[in-house]
């Protein structure tokens, strides 16, 4: 047996009334279809948060990748700190 939890919201009788016209329109239950919906959204506002840093996810992930191979670059004298400043300083100007 699955545990569930309960939510409870009041809502004007028109929108309950929208709602109901939209499930059966989908051949759901108002639940279901409340359900389904909170699920799909909680998944879209998951994937746009924001990181501390004002980033979705996978902007941060693929900033650091970059780093990471910059630093690697650099390090190994395939990368001089002049070129990279001058590649990053056009880069804004754009």
């Amino acid at each position: 047996m699955s545990s569930s939890s309960l939510i409870q919201i009041k809502v004007d009788p028109s929108l309950k009334e929208k709602l109901k016209r939209i499930a059966l329109s989908k051949g759901l239950n108002v639940t279901s279809y409340i359900k389904m919906s909170l699920i799909q959204f909680s998944e879209q506002e998951e994937h746009l948060a924001l990181t501390e840093n004002g980033f979705t996810q996978q902007e941060e992930s693929r900033i650091y990748a970059s780093i990471q191979a910059g630093e690697k670059l650099y390090k190994s004298g395939h990368l001089k700190m002049e070129t990279a400043m001058a590649g990053a300083l056009k880069t804004l100007e754009e």
